[in-house]
């Protein structure tokens, strides 16, 4: 059974009603992002709602389409078919004051969605030593650094997956649409601000330059970044890792112009985001994975990012084939 098919009536209900909330003149931001905690099929839930106001709105034209696709409609709903040009807009209809009906008509059944014909899968992705900016349809964009990939469906571009990579996310404001960055089982919730993800190897940083943003994972309470705040997620023997550092707001994606900035930060995770660019596999030993580096490192072609930070910090590298270890070995 497809997953959406479980997501009752009432849970969809809800959802419409938060829709409706968001969108009044004193919108409940924090009561919203406990409701989205309470249970786990919320998210699907309010995803539906937000997806199908978005493919309404996109295809009122042609309306009488649509109304083909729809389940049978209860007794209580109306018995005409509802036409682009109804006295009654169908955008949206959980607007109105017979929420609860609206929605049993239009997402009472997930298959609805699944089976929406104009919905289609997005990929861009970037090879080494590319970038690329991608402007969504709601003025957002995206800017991708080398060897990164995100999807989304054409018809929800405020939902995307960072399947890898780096991206930096400059989003427009919505309330009545949060944007939603999905990378592995981390969901970051954000309504309008500047804010960058990173994701590969285990590790997960997400770095806020403007606005908030809310972070939701497996063994994590809601966490809120604001401006300046860079969290650092690791998995380590099954469980989450989870650190915040403060950096220069103007110093997120730095990778934009060709530079990684940091100030204080611990040398593994300056060996975490310098991964993403060198050819080798570099690891760094125990005994000085905790010390602190502030400096900037020119990204180039990724080759000379471990040895530059090896000279700073007056630490050996050892490269073995494709394996460096910073701070093993002699130096020269």
């Amino acid at each position: 059974m497809d997953q959406g098919m479980s997501i009752s009536q009432q849970i969809l209900d809800s959802a419409a009603e938060w829709h409706v909330r968001l969108e009044g003149d004193a919108p409940d931001y924090d009561g919203f992002a406990a409701w989205l905690e309470a249970d786990p099929l919320h998210r699907p839930a309010y995803d539906q709602v937000i997806a199908l106001d978005i493919l309404v709105d996109q295809h009122l034209a042609s309306m009488a389409d649509v109304v083909t696709l729809l389940p049978t409609p209860a007794p209580t709903a109306p018995s005409k078919p509802i036409a682009a040009n109804d006295d009654m807009p169908m955008i949206p209809l959980w607007r109105r004051a017979g929420v609860a009906a609206a929605v049993a008509v239009l997402v009472g059944s997930a298959s609805l969605l699944v089976s929406n014909p104009w919905s289609s899968r997005i990929e861009v992705e970037t090879g080494r030593g590319e970038s690329r900016v991608v402007q969504l349809a709601d003025a957002s964009n995206i800017a991708l650094d080398g060897n990164s990939r995100i999807t989304y469906a054409d018809d929800n571009p405020r939902s995307i997956e960072l399947a890898q990579g780096s991206a930096m996310f400059t989003v427009k404001h919505d309330a009545a649409h949060p944007f939603n960055v999905s990378a592995g089982a981390y969901q970051i919730h954000d309504l309008g601000t500047e804010f960058a993800v990173s994701r590969g190897h285990g590790h997960l940083t997400i770095s806020v330059a403007s606005g908030s943003v809310d972070i939701t994972g497996p063994g994590m309470a809601r966490l809120k970044a604001l401006p300046g705040d860079r969290i650092d997620v690791a998995e380590e023997g099954g469980q989450a890792r989870i650190e915040r550092f403060k950096v220069d707001p103007d110093s997120v994606a730095s990778w934009r112009n060709g530079r990684l900035i940091y100030d204080n930060i611990p040398l593994r995770l300056v060996v975490a985001d310098i991964n993403r660019y060198a050819p080798n596999r570099i690891t760094v030993v125990p005994q000085h994975a905790e010390r602190r580096f502030s400096g900037v490192l020119t990204i180039g072609d990724g080759s000379q990012l471990a040895p530059n930070l090896a000279n700073l910090m007056d630490l050996p590298l050892d490269e073995q084939g494709r394996d460096a270890r910073l701070g093993a070995g002699n130096m020269p």
